[in-house]
Formats: structure tokens, C-alpha cells, sequence
């Protein structure tokens, strides 16, 4: 079943918006998340340098009150009763409380240099025992602070840590103090809009998180950020992860592994970055889209009534116009209404049938003229064969009368008499032949470059003592001309003596056309590739059949006309690749020609066989 080109052009138009808005959307919603990726990359890098920064002030601030804990004067005393002999390590059992209350520190014990712990403040109950991590934490970290797992009491901690070594003679004593990691960390962090953070604390040691803290200080559960710190907890060199789980959930997650000396990660830092505002604006676009293809579905519909209105209306029409001219019809011509692009197809195809009539009418004229030609040599011969029996006859008559009637007197001379009348009858015959023969046997001679203007001109120039003479203006009211020439008129291409002739005999015909006198115009102008030559008078109309036949031999009854001067004309510009008609238009008769310009007439020479090779050409 054939689909109307109004449903075409609907599902067309419709299928083409939604694929606008589509289209339009995906590259919006792109940039959208290419535009929050940017920030939220921001915020985290951000949040990542501010929490670094924390953590280094953090060490910093254990540091230096160590620092200032070694540097005291109870600590020197303390070194020199250790370097003594026999030295009584149960006197400062409890200077460590009082070291780690002053320098507001949450772990904080004495070591000697073989270990043995002298006093702890986080786990009193390992004094006197061994706490070899101490030794090797000096050795590695002279100065700074560093994140390890520590017993106390109350169970194992991350802190971050400090250790110092104090020699005093030849034995040395080693400080160990620090900060439990909890969420005080994430309460000093002044995070970026939109940036939430977590604290992983591997207690255990096997990296299997359970909880995490928040900033309050309460357990939330690890869940979906589990997977995310197993995957950082086996790669702790980067300082942040891929966002987990996908872009589209409504946070993402970045770990920043906080790694201890022997590269393992105590603790770990989780950074949630809220999408709310991502999916908000995602949201917004996919109304949009949806609004923008109901829209589009709405406006494909009033497409589809414009379209048939406009477009598939007129286009049938056209098509109709163009089926009825390509089976010869000239009275359908193609309606020059709908848009603008169908309006100038109509015209187009309204000036093709135009032209296509033109040409058919040159044709026929063409043949018409041959046909003329062919005719007028043929009466030429068989008057010329006829007359001349006439002549003998004539002569034969003549002889016998002027033999046998010397005695008869009146009736000779009558016999003369007549044989006078029958040889200047024969003698206008004769004439009559001898214009047949010149109209049938018309040569163009080789074509050259012609100016109509100049003929137009030579052609009134000689006329001037016509419209000028008195005699003329006692027989007939005065004709005068009116003359408007085109400036810049292309050239033609012809023969300037025929072409001359046949203007002059346009020029007698429409002068002998004014018996009541006044003024004719004589006009050139060019359109597209044709010259044109308008002489126009005021007159009546001739009857239709007379136009009909005004270029036929003897087509006109002129009293100074032999029948042969339009003929001849149109013989001239047929051979010459024009066009001659008379038309009548608001009172005013017209005679118009028109002469292809020289650029189309070359054309038109170089495309025709006959005409290449020929120096002249018989019609």
C-alpha cells in the first residue's frame, strides 16, 4: 500500500526531531558528566591534599612535643640513673603518665636501649617487658611521625607516632609517644562542598573492613566501599582510587591509604562525593528530552497538514501539468502556487513548454519556408516552360498575321494590337517569374558578425525621405518614427544585405499598415541569450485568420504588395535562426523578431551537422 507523502513527511520529520533531541541530549548529558567529573576530580584532589597536610601537621605537633619531653631536664635525669650501675627502674614507672598529661599525648612510654619498656602511660601493664618495635622505629624514623597498630588496655589502636633516642654516657633511652587516629582527624578536615569523609581503621591486620567511622565518631557499615578498600589495601602506592561503585549511583567513593614505614595500610581515609546534583541536572535534561519529543511528535503532525498544503498538493498538480505537456498539450500549464522552491519548478517547467512551443513554431516555420521555396521553384520552371510556348505562339501569331493580312487592312492592324497586348502581358508574366525564381533560389551568404542596431539605423535613414517628403504629406497624413535602441544589444550573426532587406520590408509593410498617419515605434532589446526587434502602430486588429496567414505567398491583398514581401521576410529570419510574428495587443500591431544572440547562435552552429563545411546555403 503506497504511504501519503503527508505520512512520509510526518514520520520523517518526527523520526529527525527525535533523533535532534536525542542526539542534542546524549551531547548535553555528556558534557553534564564531563563538567562533574571535572569538579568532583577537584574536590577530591582537594580533599586529598587538605587531609595529607592534616596528617603531616598532626606528626609534626607529636614530633615536636617528644621533642620537648626528651629535651627536659626530668628525661636527662632519667638517662643518667639508666647509665648508672645497678640502676632502680621501678622509681619512674609513672613518669610516663605525667610526661604524656603534660604534652597532651594518648601514647607514651620509656624504653631502654634493650627494649624493656620503664614506663607506659596506654599500657602500664608491659613495664619491665620487652617492646622491640620501639628500637627499630628509632632506627628508621630519627625524626617524624609515622602510623603503627599499638596495644593498650583497651586493645589494639592506630596512632600516629614519634620516637626519640636520648644518650646520656654510653647507653641510650628511647621515647615512643603519639595520638590515637580516630575521628578527630575527620573533625579538623574542612572539606569541599559536596565531600563527605570515612575512616577505616585496620584493627585486625587482615585488611577486611566491617565499619567505618564518620565524623561523629559512630560506626556506619562499610558495604559497597568494602570492595573499594580490599582493592586499595593490595596497591597502597596510589593516593586515591578509581570512583567505586559506577558514576551513575548517587555517591561515589576514592580511597587515600594512609601507609605505615613497612608499607602497610593501619588506616585508611574514604572521600564520598554526593552525585545528587549531577543526577538532578541529568534528570532535568531527560524531561527536557522527553518534553522535546512530544513536542516534536506535535509539531511532525502540523508539518505533515503544512506539507500536504503546501508541498504534496502542488507537487500533484505539477506532476499532472507535466503528464498533460509531455503528451503534447499546450493549453496546461503548470499552476505557479504553493512554496517558493514548487513556484519556481512550475515556472521553470511553464518556460520549457514556452520554449519547446518556440521551437516547434520555428521549426514548422522553418519547414514552412522550404516547403515555399520548393513550390515557388517549381511554379518559377513551369511558368518559365509555359511562357515560353506562349512567346513562340505569340511570335508564330504575329508572323502569320503580318503574311496573310496586307489586303485586309483594319483587321491587320487590329491583329497587331493584340499581339501587342499579349507580349506585355507576357512581359509581366515574365516578371511575375522572374520573383518566383528569385524567392525560391534566396542564397544566405557566409554568416558575420552583425550589429541590429546599425541595420535598424540604415534601414530609417533611408526611409527619412518618405516621412519627410511634401508630396507625401499632401497624399497621407505624416508618419514619423520613434526609435529606441538598446544600448550594449549583443551581436548576431547574418548576412547584413538580407538582414538589411528584411527590415526595410517590415519597415514598408508597417508604414502601408498606417493609412491614417501618426507615429510607429521601433524598439531592440535582449533577454537571456535572444536579440529582439519590435516595430509597433497603432491600428486595428487583423482578423485572426489573417495573422494566420500574413507570412503566406500572396497571404496579405497590398495594393503595393506583390504577396512575396512577408513571405520573404520570414524566409530571411528562418534562415537566420529567428522567429517572426505579428500580434496584436491594446490597439497596437507588432511585428516581433527575434535572433538568437551570437554566443547561442554559435552554439547552435557547432551542434548542427548541415551548417559545418558550408560557405552557402541554398533555402
Amino acid at each position: 500500500m503506497a504511504v501519503k507523502f503527508s505520512t512520509k513527511l510526518f514520520i520523517i520529520f518526527t523520526l529527525a526531531f527525535c533523533a535532534a533531541v536525542a542526539v542534542s541530549t546524549a551531547l548535553s548529558l555528556r558534557a553534564v558528566r564531563r563538567s562533574f567529573a571535572q569538579l568532583e576530580s577537584e574536590r577530591i584532589a582537594a580533599a586529598v591534599a587538605l587531609t595529607s597536610h592534616e596528617v603531616d601537621r598532626l606528626g609534626q605537633d607529636i614530633d615536636h612535643r617528644l621533642g620537648a619531653v626528651a629535651e627536659s631536664e626530668a628525661t636527662t635525669r632519667m638517662a643518667m640513673d639508666i647509665n648508672s650501675p645497678k640502676p632502680d627502674l621501678s622509681l619512674y614507672s609513672s613518669d610516663a603518665r605525667g610526661a604524656a598529661n603534660q604534652q597532651l599525648l594518648e601514647i607514651f612510654e620509656f624504653v631502654t636501649d634493650d627494649g624493656t619498656v620503664i614506663s607506659s602511660f596506654h599500657f602500664p601493664d608491659r613495664i619491665g617487658q620487652k617492646d622491640d618495635w620501639v628500637i627499630s622505629a628509632a632506627a628508621q624514623h630519627p625524626q617524624g611521625a609515622f602510623l603503627a597498630r599499638v596495644d593498650t588496655t583497651q586493645g589494639p589502636v592506630i596512632a600516629q607516632l614519634a620516637v626519640r633516642a636520648v644518650r646520656v654516657g654510653e647507653k641510650k633511652m628511647y621515647l615512643a609517644g603519639g595520638r590515637r587516629l580516630d575521628q578527630r582527624l575527620l573533625e579538623s578536615l574542612v572539606l569541599p562542598a559536596g565531600v563527605r569523609a570515612l575512616l577505616y581503621l585496620n584493627l585486625d591486620g587482615k585488611g577486611s573492613p566491617q565499619s567505618l567511622l564518620d565524623a561523629r565518631g559512630e560506626q556506619t557499615s562499610a558495604g559497597v566501599v568494602a570492595p573499594l578498600v580490599a582493592s586499595a589495601m593490595q596497591q597502597p602506592g596510589n593516593p586515591t582510587r578509581e570512583p567505586f561503585p559506577s558514576a551513575s549511583a548517587s555517591e561515589t567513593f576514592y580511597a587515600m591509604p594512609l601507609v605505615a614505614p613497612d608499607n602497610s595500610v593501619p588506616a585508611m581515609v574514604i572521600f564520598a562525593h554526593t552525585a545528587i546534583e549531577r543526577l538532578a541536572m541529568e534528570k532535568i535534561l531527560f524531561e527536557q528530552a522527553l518534553l522535546g519529543i512530544v513536542l516534536g511528535i506535535a509539531i511532525g503532525w502540523l508539518v505533515s497538514l503544512w506539507g500536504a498544503a503546501r508541498i504534496s498538493r502542488p507537487l500533484a498538480k505539477l506532476a499532472s501539468s507535466a503528464t498533460a505537456m509531455a503528451a503534447g498539450s499546450s493549453r496546461a500549464p503548470a499552476t505557479e502556487s504553493g512554496s517558493r522552491e514548487i513556484v519556481t519548478m512550475a515556472r521553470a517547467l511553464n518556460e520549457t513548454m514556452e520554449k519547446l512551443l518556440a521551437e516547434r513554431a520555428r521549426l514548422t516555420q522553418a519547414e514552412r519556408v522550404a516547403a515555399w521555396r520548393e513550390m515557388a521553384r517549381r511554379a518559377a520552371h513551369d511558368f518559365d516552360v509555359a511562357l515560353m510556348r506562349l512567346e513562340a505562339a505569340t511570335v508564330l501569331s504575329e508572323t502569320l498575321g503580318s503574311t496573310g493580312g496586307h489586303g485586309e487592312g483594319a483587321r491587320g492592324e487590329g491583329a497587331r494590337g493584340e499581339g501587342t497586348m499579349l507580349r506585355e502581358s507576357l512581359e509581366s508574366m515574365r516578371g511575375v517569374e522572374s520573383r518566383l525564381r528569385e524567392f525560391g533560389d534566396l542564397l544566405v551568404l557566409p554568416m558575420q558578425t552583425v550589429r541590429l542596431n546599425e541595420i535598424v539605423r540604415t534601414v530609417v535613414r533611408d526611409f527619412e525621405p518618405l516621412f519627410s517628403s511634401p508630396l507625401t504629406e499632401v497624399t497621407r497624413p505624416p508618419i514619423h518614427p520613434e526609435v529606441a535602441l538598446a544600448e550594449d544589444l549583443p551581436d548576431i550573426h547574418g548576412d547584413p544585405t538580407l538582414l538589411t532587406r528584411a527590415v526595410d520590408l517590415l519597415l514598408l509593410f508597417a508604414v502601408n499598415s498606417m493609412p491614417a498617419g501618426g507615429a510607429f515605434t521601433l524598439r531592440t532589446f535582449a533577454t537571456a541569450a535572444l536579440v529582439h526587434l519590435d516595430i509597433s502602430w497603432l491600428g486595428s486588429a487583423p482578423a485572426p485568420e489573417e495573422s494566420d496567414r500574413a507570412f503566406t505567398p500572396g497571404g496579405l491583398d497590398r495594393r503595393y504588395s506583390t504577396g512575396l514581401e512577408l513571405a520573404t521576410v520570414q524566409a530571411i529570419i528562418s534562415d537566420h535562426g529567428g522567429s517572426l510574428a505579428v500580434v496584436s495587443s491594446d490597439g497596437y500591431n507588432h511585428l516581433r523578431v527575434q535572433f538568437p544572440a551570437v554566443a547561442a547562435s554559435a552554439e547552435s552552429a557547432q551542434s548542427s551537422p548541415e551548417s559545418q563545411g558550408r560557405n552557402a546555403v541554398e533555402i
